[in-house]
Protein backbone atom coordinates (compact mmCIF):
# COMPACT_ATOMS: atom_id res chain seq x y z
CA UNK A 1 0.00 0.00 0.00
CA UNK A 2 1.06 3.24 -1.30
CA UNK A 3 0.96 6.13 2.42
CA UNK A 4 0.96 9.38 0.04
CA UNK A 5 1.07 10.33 -3.15
CA UNK A 6 2.90 13.13 -4.25
CA UNK A 7 1.39 14.36 -7.00
CA UNK A 8 2.72 17.15 -9.96
CA UNK A 9 -0.72 18.79 -10.78
CA UNK A 10 0.11 19.34 -13.94
CA UNK A 11 1.96 16.51 -16.24
CA UNK A 12 2.07 15.53 -19.98
CA UNK A 13 -1.51 13.87 -20.79
CA UNK A 14 -3.44 14.11 -17.48
CA UNK A 15 -3.53 16.22 -14.82
CA UNK A 16 -2.74 15.36 -10.72
CA UNK A 17 -6.79 15.63 -10.69
CA UNK A 18 -7.52 13.18 -13.15
CA UNK A 19 -4.57 10.75 -11.56
CA UNK A 20 -6.45 11.07 -8.02
CA UNK A 21 -10.10 10.47 -9.88
CA UNK A 22 -8.69 7.20 -11.25
CA UNK A 23 -7.05 5.59 -8.42
CA UNK A 24 -9.44 6.52 -5.98
CA UNK A 25 -12.68 4.65 -8.07
CA UNK A 26 -10.48 1.60 -8.25
CA UNK A 27 -9.62 1.75 -4.24
CA UNK A 28 -11.61 4.71 -2.18
CA UNK A 29 -9.26 4.49 0.99
CA UNK A 30 -6.42 6.09 -0.83
CA UNK A 31 -8.75 9.24 -1.42
CA UNK A 32 -6.77 11.34 1.58
CA UNK A 33 -3.12 10.29 1.11
CA UNK A 34 -2.58 13.01 -1.24
CA UNK A 35 -0.60 16.08 -1.68
CA UNK A 36 -0.45 17.96 -5.28
CA UNK A 37 2.46 19.88 -6.04
CA UNK A 38 1.94 23.09 -8.18
CA UNK A 39 3.24 26.54 -9.35
CA UNK A 40 -0.55 27.45 -9.28
CA UNK A 41 -1.94 26.98 -6.11
CA UNK A 42 -4.52 29.56 -6.99
CA UNK A 43 -5.96 27.94 -9.65
CA UNK A 44 -9.71 27.92 -8.54
CA UNK A 45 -10.59 24.26 -10.07
CA UNK A 46 -7.40 22.94 -8.15
CA UNK A 47 -8.17 25.03 -4.87
CA UNK A 48 -11.81 23.92 -4.69
CA UNK A 49 -10.76 20.13 -5.74
CA UNK A 50 -8.11 20.21 -3.29
CA UNK A 51 -10.12 21.91 -0.42
CA UNK A 52 -13.03 19.86 -0.89
CA UNK A 53 -11.31 16.72 -0.48
CA UNK A 54 -8.79 17.91 2.28
CA UNK A 55 -5.60 17.39 -0.16
CA UNK A 56 -2.64 19.23 0.70
CA UNK A 57 -1.14 21.84 -1.41
CA UNK A 58 2.36 21.95 -1.93
CA UNK A 59 3.38 25.67 -3.77
CA UNK A 60 6.30 25.50 -6.20
CA UNK A 61 9.27 26.12 -5.19
CA UNK A 62 9.15 24.71 -2.33
CA UNK A 63 12.27 22.75 -0.03
CA UNK A 64 12.67 19.35 1.43
CA UNK A 65 11.75 20.32 4.63
CA UNK A 66 8.42 21.74 3.30
CA UNK A 67 7.84 18.56 1.50
CA UNK A 68 9.46 16.07 4.51
CA UNK A 69 7.01 18.39 6.77
CA UNK A 70 3.70 18.01 4.40
CA UNK A 71 4.11 13.78 4.22
CA UNK A 72 4.35 13.38 8.00
CA UNK A 73 1.23 15.22 8.60
CA UNK A 74 -0.82 13.44 5.94
CA UNK A 75 1.07 9.86 7.82
CA UNK A 76 0.02 11.43 11.04
CA UNK A 77 -3.68 12.24 9.87
CA UNK A 78 -3.83 9.12 8.02
CA UNK A 79 -3.00 6.97 11.50
CA UNK A 80 -0.14 5.41 9.25
CA UNK A 81 2.42 4.82 11.95
CA UNK A 82 2.07 3.73 15.21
Amino acid sequence: MIDVFLVDHRMAGMSGIDVHEALVERDSPLARRWIFMSGDVLNPVLLEFAESRGIRLLAKPFDLDTVVQAVRDVVDEMGLIT
